[in-house]
Formats: C-alpha cells, structure tokens, sequence
C-alpha cells in the first residue's frame, strides 16, 4: 500500500489522503470517537484539526443530551474555540444548578455557580444557594459557618440580621440561652400542652425564648 512506499515521491501525501477520507467517512457515518481519533492523528493536515474538534463537539453534544454533563463539560473545554462550545459549557453547568438546587444540594450549586459569572440568573442562584447553605449550617448549630455564609451575602434578605444572630448564640450567654431552650424543649412538648390559658402562654413564651424573638 501507500504505506510502504515510506517517503518516495508523494506517498505520504496520499496517505495523508486516504486517511483524511477514512475520518470523514467514519464522521458523516456517526461514529464520532473513531473520526476524532483519525483526524488527531493526521496533525496539522489541512482542516483535519477542525474536524477533529467537530467530531468532539458532536460527542459532547450527545453526552449532553443524556444527561452525563460532567463528561460533556470535559469534551467541550477540550475544543472551547469550537463554535459555541464555551457557551455550551455554561450551559451545562446551569442545568447541573438547577438540579442540585432542586435536590438540595446547595454546597455543590455554590461551587458551580462561582464558575458561571452573570451567565443568565446565575448571580440571583448564587445568593439563594448561599443562603440556604447558610441555613443548613445554622439549622445544625454550625454558627461560625453559618455566619461566614450570611456575612458574604451583604444585604441579602435577612442575611445581615441572622450574621448578627450567629455571632450572639457563639457568646457564652447565647450557648447558655440555647441550653436552657433546649432543657424546655425537652421537657414539655406542644403535643401534651391542654387548651388551659396558662400553659399556652407559656408555650408562647418559650417559643419566643427559642427564637431569641
């Protein structure tokens, strides 16, 4: 074959040439993986680069459209100067938001919204996972968390109110007041109060004093 012929007269040129045809027969066929694979090894003979990047770009496209998105994330930032793959990356990243948000998973939403600049809503989806973030960690009693969290979110909300929240109850009177609510707590339960005036009083007050209101 041509192959053989090594280096005599325009022997490589033709194997240059059948095996850029064999890619683009592999490409129009579908089979994605074996095209890109040909064309990276014909390095810098003619388009074969940029057919290279459009057969990944076509992966990428399928691992998309099933849901893989870390995988498609990768394949598109291996070809970023591809058409609008560097948008498709976004993109990506926003869908995997939407679902962490949706599974509460706020941690992770964070970490991919802080890629995501002002793509779309992307700044408002970062101030609400922060601050369910935020909650997560004062709901747990991770104060000093929680009140890093709030702190970073400015004026958000009640953000600022709850920062300041966060740093009574790591005071040794907000622990004390935590010890004594949690002692009520555990002693009488809203379930077992009668309709008697008193003790929904004081179970009015006892919330009060859990709340800090």
């Amino acid at each position: 074959g041509f192959k053989a012929l090594g280096d005599y007269k325009d022997a490589p040129d033709r194997v240059f040439k059948v095996e850029y045809e064999a890619g683009m027969q592999l490409l129009n066929s579908g089979d994605y993986e074996a095209a890109s694979e040909r064309f990276k090894s014909l390095g810098d003979y003619e388009d074969a680069a940029e057919k290279a990047a459009e057969a990944e770009y076509h992966i990428a496209d399928e691992l998309m459209k099933s849901e893989q998105f870390e995988d498609a994330i990768t394949r598109f930032t291996n070809i970023q100067d591809y058409e609008d793959a560097s948008d498709r990356i976004n993109e990506c990243k926003y869908i995997m938001v939407t679902n962490a948000m949706e599974a509460e998973q706020y941690g992770d939403a964070v970490d991919l919204l802080a890629d995501l600049g002002d793509y779309k809503d992307a700044t408002d989806l970062l101030n609400n996972a922060t601050y369910q973030l935020a909650m997560l960690s004062y709901n747990n009693r991770d104060y000093e968390e929680a009140q890093s969290l709030f702190e970073s979110l400015g004026d958000y909300e009640d953000a600022a109110d709850l920062a300041e929240t966060c740093i009574f109850r790591q005071t040794v009177d907000g622990q004390f007041l935590q010890a004594f609510a949690d002692g009520l707590s555990a002693r009488w339960d809203d379930d077992d109060v009668s309709d008697d005036p008193d003790n929904i009083e004081f179970v009015s007050y006892r919330r009060r004093l859990i709340g800090y209101e």
